[in-house]
């Protein structure tokens, strides 16, 4: 194949992944908040399902993004070189430390701990994730994934809620949130409230 073919196909699929990448994330962010994780969808897709779309979408940028770079390799090392007749200063200083931090910020996210908060986000759709010591509550889990991780009867939860009887224990929290009305930390205070009890 053509270098400059191979070229205009590279940048074509890099261009249409930067649109796709973005969409997903702004629909992400706007359209199906955090928080409304399989209760709402959006072309026959949940949340959870775009950003596994929205992750991908990533990976194969960064793909042909690469690649973008090593087909223009020599172009770029000729301007960080400069001209054949300047010796080798600033420029080449500059694209080595510029490369090199950039590559140690990425590494520093990839290997920074997760800290998980105690309050609750202000966002009003959040239902994130949220410990006291060995809680563990989101918006994903379903009554039985909560008695199962925080040894509480689903049975008590539904009690403490308010929730109907005849309601499934295995829809998730942000769906039965939706529907009932009560909050996350509700849920969360209820476990606390089980504990104290015992």
């Amino acid at each position: 194949m053509q270098r400059t073919r191979l070229n205009f196909i590279t940048d074509v699929i890099a261009f249409i992944g930067f649109v796709l990448l973005t969409t997903t994330g702004i629909l992400m962010h706007y359209l199906l908040p955090p928080g409304s994780g399989y209760a709402s969808t959006m072309a026959g897709l949940n949340r959870h399902e775009w950003g596994q779309l929205h992750f991908w979408t990533a990976i194969i940028l960064f793909g042909v993004l690469t690649l973008h770079l090593v087909l223009h390799a020599r172009w770029i090392i000729s301007v960080v070189r400069g001209r054949p007749h300047q010796v080798p200063s600033y420029r080449l200083v500059l694209g080595v430390t510029g490369l090199l931090a950039l590559i140690a910020l990425s590494i520093g996210l990839l290997v920074s701990p997760v800290k998980t908060l105690e309050t609750q986000s202000s966002y009003p759709h959040a239902a994130n994730s949220v410990t006291y010591s060995n809680l563990q509550v989101s918006g994903t889990m379903t009554l039985l994934d909560i008695e199962k991780t925080n040894n509480v009867p689903a049975s008590y939860l539904i009690t403490a809620l308010n929730l109907p009887d005849s309601i499934s224990r295995e829809d998730s929290l942000a769906d039965l949130k939706i529907r009932y009305g009560f909050k996350i930390g509700d849920v969360k205070k209820a476990i606390k409230k089980y504990h104290r009890q015992k």
